[in-house]
């Protein structure tokens, strides 16, 4: 995975967003002023403007001509914006529902994936299903290529799915999921036990068995989903 140095004004929306969620700013709550805001983090007012552009392609504030900025009702936040997303899962008080939402959803649409890839796949899906299989078995002592391989499994079975619908939602849905996989557990002692799930779901694709791909899929998400570092935390100790 590429990782791309933050521009200024990427940096100015990244600090603005964890600013509105950790006070918690209420919507129609007012954001600075361009100068207030220049003068706050240092930079140009050109940068400020491309930073609340930024934002509200977030859906994350709302910007009238004439009127001040304010922050957007919740309902219209983008979700799979990547950079919003990053934001939500460090800041907001709601992260651990909003991972588990998204990633029940991941759930419906990938297992659906995987049963018509049981029915439609070609020769050709088989043999790169295959080699990202082996892949997988390849990395699986390496927890960081281990998720990108995982990531490319995945994404063979959408491409064997030959279902557009499916594919577009899951190529929309891409970025977003790699920013909730840092919300994962990534333990290396589950990879076999990962792999494991893997085989069965391409061995229920191999053999045209749409239910079984459905519930191997199915197992393997859920089981993904049991290991975010949410269900992991410990709770904050007291002092006596």
């Amino acid at each position: 995975m590429k990782l791309h140095r933050e521009t200024l004004s990427q940096q100015l929306a990244r600090d603005l967003s964890r600013m509105i969620l950790q006070d918690g700013l209420q919507p129609g709550a007012e954001i600075p002023s361009e100068a207030e805001l220049g003068e706050m983090f240092g930079v140009s007012r050109t940068v400020v403007r491309e930073g609340i552009q930024e934002m509200v392609g977030m859906g994350l504030i709302v910007r009238s001509q004439g009127k001040s900025t304010t922050v957007a009702p919740r309902e219209h936040w983008d979700l799979l914006n990547p950079r919003l997303l990053a934001a939500l899962m460090a800041y907001d008080a709601n992260a651990q529902a909003i991972f588990e939402d998204l990633f029940s959803v991941r759930i419906l649409i990938e297992s659906h994936a995987a049963a018509r890839a049981a029915t439609r796949r070609t020769e050709e899906d088989l043999a790169l299903l295959e080699r990202r299989l082996e892949t997988l078995r390849a990395c699986v002592n390496d927890t960081d290529a281990f998720m990108q391989a995982d990531l490319d499994y995945h994404e063979a079975v959408q491409i064997a799915s030959h279902d557009p619908v499916v594919s577009s939602i899951l190529r929309m849905m891409r970025e977003p999921l790699e920013t909730s996989r840092t919300f994962t557990r990534q333990n290396p002692a589950a990879l076999p036990a990962a792999l494991k799930q893997h085989e069965a779901s391409f061995a229920a694709i191999q053999a045209g068995d749409a239910d079984g791909a459905h519930q191997a899929m199915w197992d393997h998400l859920t089981w993904s989903r049991e290991r975010s570092v949410f269900k992991y935390r410990r709770p904050a100790q007291t002092t006596r």
